[in-house]
């Protein structure tokens, strides 16, 4: 016994039809989540000379009032114009606890960022909030 498929004009319209209903319907099953926005590496390293630098984010913190901080000798018109500018908020600032190591091939030379980054470093851990 043979099966054949039959494929007329009337079968390959009504598929064609169907195609673009059956596409959207599979596309709602696709799961969602958040977005978690740009993603910030914990090192960085590049050479400077004969040195090899290497920076390491060991934590963040979010301050209010970031006028208070930057932006003390304009009005807060002034201060919200050049956040937007730059895409900043204008009412916080995030602070980046980078401590910079230092091989000059002969010694490592650790500059500590004051977040007790020699600790957080040689303990191995980075706490980013």
């Amino acid at each position: 016994m043979t099966n054949s498929t039959n494929v007329t004009r009337r079968t390959a319209l009504f598929g064609a039809a169907v195609l673009p209903m059956a596409a959207s319907l599979a596309g709602s099953a696709q799961a969602m989540a958040p977005m978690q926005g740009t993603q910030v590496p914990r090192a960085n390293r590049m050479k400077v000379g004969a040195f090899e630098v290497t920076t390491l984010l060991v934590g963040t913190r979010t301050v209010e009032g970031a006028q208070g901080i930057f932006g003390m000798n304009v009005s807060p018109d002034e201060f919200a114009a050049a956040s937007a500018a730059a895409h900043i908020p204008a009412d916080k600032a995030q602070f980046f606890f980078t401590p910079t190591l230092v091989n000059t091939g002969s010694e490592l030379i650790l500059f500590d960022t004051g977040l007790n980054g020699a600790g957080i470093v040689a303990a191995g851990t980075a706490p980013i909030k």
